[in-house]
């Protein structure tokens, strides 16, 4: 999310359609229309990491709390307000 915030272009350049690692706290968890969708905290309450889940890797994501430190995979889509990054997996937490 910082890459993005200080030079947008660059970090798409960097990141957008490629798979990539995050990590971050969890800010809370959604289940919209059989979804599981994560979002990490960014640097402040208006951003966020959102990161859509694959349907086949939800086994451990209603055990996460609010505030844990979770570590993503999937594939970064793009930055509006928020990073968005859809087919992610959980890889700890």
């Amino acid at each position: 999310l910082s890459s993005f915030s200080a030079n947008e272009m660059k970090a798409s350049t960097a990141f957008v359609e490629k798979t990539i690692e995050v990590e971050g706290s969890v800010k809370k968890i959604t289940f919209v229309n059989n979804r599981y969708t994560i979002f990490l905290q960014g640097q402040n309450d208006d951003s966020h990491i959102i990161c859509d889940i694959l349907p086949s890797s939800t086994k451990n994501v209603n055990e996460l709390k609010q505030g844990q430190i979770v570590r993503l995979k999937g594939v970064c889509k793009g930055y509006l307000l928020d990073v968005i990054m859809l087919n992610c997996v959980l890889i700890n937490g």
